[in-house]
């Protein structure tokens, strides 16, 4: 039922329920190439590279005193 059996049928039907592929959107564009992803994505990573950023600069001008 899984990545197997779904390159060996061919077919997405074979594989998910319909219930599951209705309300799935049917968009043959890869996500980087789809606006509202990339953006998404792009607004994603700005916190999470700023968090680390932060991290390592609190890390190196607050040392733990011994």
């Amino acid at each position: 039922m899984g990545l197997l059996s779904f390159l060996r049928s061919g077919s997405v039907g074979d594989v998910y329920s319909p219930e599951l592929l209705a309300v799935l959107p049917s968009n043959t564009k890869p996500w980087y190439r789809t606006k509202h992803l990339m953006l998404l994505n792009f607004f994603i990573a700005i916190p999470l590279l700023s968090a680390s950023a932060v991290g390592f600069d609190g890390n190196t001008t607050c040392p733990v005193p011994p």
